[in-house]
């Protein structure tokens, strides 16, 4: 899979919105017929109306169909499915009915589980990358920690890509689209011997940047190689990922499957926009509010009652801004125009942001009878290097860095197996992680920060983590009658973790690299910390087949997420040594759900649940000023889903689903004593989605063209946990249309395409920095895109 970090959030916009609970069709099949997606929810393979979890799972033909280019752009596509992020947008993590974590930390792991080819992502970065060649994609909501084990608090998503044939295919898929959009992507395989197959996979994708960066020239350096004297524009994207697959031996009988991929991305600084933000301080000097500035708004910080106050990070003395409408250090990339996609920073440089990703997975299959012996091993590694403005001005005075790498090894033993009325599976699993992660605050030379230590420095957090953690699982199936069925499962983990972070200023050389040779002073002595967790996770359900086209279910789930380290702040933004770790999340949800196949004569089918949740220790991530800290948060989520498909008549597809949420957190600490209720980042109350798709005959011979229309709607989100008005992100609505022909020997097809065909101007990802540069960073979504595709398949 490639590591593909453009930003990621911006995507919605280029996804045909549509979740369908299965599948709608996208060729020819028989009238009022809908096909039903293979899933492997519960270890073993199941049409996806026969199990009672609520999922949304996509076809890679209905990825292509829909748009789909990166990892989360599924997101657009589930209901109760979102993204959360940080680093402008470079690091997108899922959401799933409002459990998320946009921690920018990089040893932090999401509550969200992302699994590839049966391997378990625990990088966070590695969250977002472009997908080619899948077979699938399944978006499993709710606690899933029985079968799936770590992290999969709210849920998890599990990425498949295609398998080695028993005949040899192979394609060729184009794109050309607006900002000079190339994107390339082929896959060969087939058959090498009777007993071995191989399928090759490659991807390249790469577009310009779609912010324009207007900053005066002025000529820089990167690693003593002299840069173009025109300052980068942001939201770019080179992205390039091969992926190779040998399988030995016969489904039927004892086989084995290798994976191997590498990705690597390139991009410019992170692509964000700044929107002047007034903070609100108490007289007590807590932070207790943030108010979005006009643009005539001149007031660099205020009282509760609206008296101007200096703002402490200001440099200019009084109460007055630089410039009204500005923050604290001028113009920037102000967002007051919502129609202007551009800003003026001078520090963007060209091609520097980069990610690069290795695996590796190895999964043996061994039919025993009716029983099944299956091994995974897979190994992971990742390294990035990120670097965005912290002050939002247009002339840097201190920058943010990101540095981290990390490389996971886990190895999965299960036994699955089946007699009359009875299903089982009983595994181990061992699960090492070690992650070395550096984020710094860097002051160039001749900055306004500079003076603060007299050289150019660097004020970094360096942390590392090693966790091993082990765990014993199981679930079983039990008929008690030929339509009711009783499931039973839980997990028992043993987690340790050793973890070491300081605070360290350092002089640098290269402002554009985290540079930690030249020492200055310490500012939070080295700490080592050791954790060790038991845990558990369990799950106790009924499912009912009312009949052959209904099913109903009801259950319990336990999920669990095991605690975790802070790493030393920056910037003296230091924390006591005892808020350094924080404890174990647990969920406990309790949910009921249909699927109901053949409505209307067979032509419709509507999935439903409800679901209400009692969160213990939600690690809630709080950003004050250019830093940030986790803490346990207790809280309180419920919700509905609903996903239809139809097809009243020949050749038209139909989709519409939607979700609501109601989620709130207690006891949301501003200062001391002063406490309020929230409702969680990243979680939008409303969300829906709607797909028309009519196929018809081209003419005899002549293939037949499809006529597409999506539309999605998010409702309003807080991008900050202390959900104060600058960090309500307002509602959107987005449309897409596709046009498309293929032959009808299907060996070739092409589509034209215009994404956010209204052109909106809306916002996915935000920080809240007002009471450290008057504004906050928001990451704009993708403007109206066009786009052109070809394809060839050789069968």
């Amino acid at each position: 899979m490639a590591a593909y970090q453009r930003m990621s959030a911006a995507w919605r916009g280029g996804v045909a919105t549509a979740v369908l609970a299965g599948a709608w069709l996208t060729g020819q099949a028989s009238e009022g017929v809908l096909d039903e997606i293979t899933v492997t929810a519960q270890k073993r393979e199941q049409s996806i109306q026969d199990v009672g979890i609520s999922i949304s799972a996509f076809s890679g033909a209905q990825l292509k169909e829909m748009g789909v280019v990166n990892s989360v752009d599924i997101a657009a596509m589930s209901p109760g499915v979102y993204i959360s992020g940080n680093n402008g947008g470079q690091k997108t993590l899922f959401t799933i009915r409002g459990v998320t974590q946009n921690d920018f930390n990089d040893h932090t792991e999401a509550p969200v589980a992302v699994y590839v080819d049966d391997g378990y992502v625990a990088f966070g970065q590695g969250q977002i990358f472009g997908v080619f060649d899948l077979d699938r994609v399944e978006v499993l909501k709710g606690p899933q920690g029985t079968l799936f084990g770590r992290n999969a608090t709210g849920g998890l998503v599990h990425y498949l890509s295609k398998r080695p044939t028993n005949q040899f295919e192979a394609y060729t898929d184009v794109t050309y689209g607006s900002y000079h959009q190339i994107r390339a992507e082929s896959a060969a395989g087939g058959p090498l011997t009777d007993a071995i197959g191989a399928r090759v996979a490659l991807l390249y994708s790469k577009h310009d940047p779609f912010i324009k960066n207007d900053y005066p020239n002025r000529l820089a350096t990167l690693d003593g190689k002299p840069i173009s004297p025109d300052h980068a524009g942001t939201g770019d994207e080179d992205t390039l990922g091969v992926r190779g697959e040998m399988q030995f031996g016969e489904s039927a009988g004892p086989n084995f499957l290798l994976i191997g991929s590498y990705a690597r991305t390139i991009q410019n600084a992170a692509p964000f926009l700044e929107q002047p933000t007034v903070p609100i301080f108490d007289a007590a000097g807590n932070h207790v509010g943030t108010i979005v500035a006009g643009p005539n708004e001149d007031r660099q910080a205020i009282l509760p009652d609206g008296t101007p106050i200096h703002h402490p990070l200001s440099f200019d003395p009084g109460v007055l801004r630089p410039v009204p409408g500005g923050n604290l250090y001028g113009p920037s990339c102000t967002t007051q125009n919502r129609k202007d996609l551009s800003c003026s920073q001078d520090f963007a440089v060209p091609d520097w942001n980069t990610t690069h990703t290795y695996s590796a997975t190895g999964k043996f299959t061994w039919p025993l009878g009716s029983s099944t012996l299956t091994s995974v091993t897979d190994y992971k590694h990742y390294s990035k290097f990120q670097g965005i403005s912290a002050d939002g001005g247009p002339a840097s005075s201190v920058n943010a860095l990101f540095d981290a790498s990390s490389s996971t090894w886990a190895q999965e033993l299960r036994l699955n197996g089946e007699i009359p009325r009875f299903r089982w599976v009983t595994g181990l699993y061992y699960l090492n992680v070690d992650l070395d992660s550096a984020f710094a605050l860097s002051a160039p030379a001749d900055s306004l920060f500079e003076p603060l230590v007299g050289v150019p420095w660097n004020d970094a957090a360096l942390a590392r983590l090693k966790t091993r953690s082990a765990s014993i699982f199981g679930q079983v199936e039990r008929d008690l009658t030929d339509s009711l069925t009783l499931i039973a499962g839980a997990r028992f983990i043993r987690e340790n973790k050793d973890f070491t972070g300081e605070e360290t200023f350092f002089q640098i050389e290269n402002p554009y690299r985290l540079d930690t040779r030249i020492p200055l002073f310490n500012v939070q002595p080295r700490t080592s910390r050791t954790s060790s967790n038991n845990l558990w996770s369990g799950k106790l359900q009924l499912d009912w087949h009312a009949s052959d086209d209904l099913l109903i279910y009801g259950g319990i789930n336990r999920g669990v997420k095991a605690g975790g380290f802070n790493a030393p702040a920056t910037f003296g933004g230091g924390f006591p040594s005892k808020d350094i770790p924080y404890g174990p999340e647990v969920l406990y949800s309790y949910e009921a759900g249909f699927k109901r196949d053949g409505l209307f004569g067979g032509t419709t089918r509507l999935n439903g649940s409800a679901f209400y949740y009692d969160y213990k220790g939600y690690q809630g991530f709080f950003f004050t000023q250019v830093t940030g800290y986790v803490t346990n948060l207790n809280g309180r989520y419920q919700g509905l889903e609903l996903e239809m498909a139809s097809r009243p008549v020949q050749g038209l597809d139909l989709s519409v689903n939607g979700s609501y949420l109601n989620a709130r957190l207690f006891n949301i600490q501003l200062g001391p004593g002063i406490f309020r209720d929230s409702q969680p980042s990243f979680a939008p109350r409303f969300h829906a989605a709607a797909l028309a798709r009519y196929r018809f005959p081209f003419g005899v011979g002549a293939g037949h063209v499809s006529a597409q229309a999506s539309g999605d709607y998010v409702s309003y989100i807080y991008d900050n946990i202390r959900n104060f008005d600058a960090s309500r992100m307002p509602a959107y609505i987005l449309t897409n249309l596709r046009l498309s022909w293929d032959s009808d020997d299907g060996r070739w097809q092409t589509a034209v395409y215009v994404n956010n065909a209204a052109d909106r101007r809306y916002y996915t990802i935000g920080y809240d920095l007002s009471n450290a540069t008057g504004s906050n960073s928001v990451v704009p979504g993708l403007p109206r895109w066009y786009g052109l595709n070809v394809r060839f398949n050789l069968q």
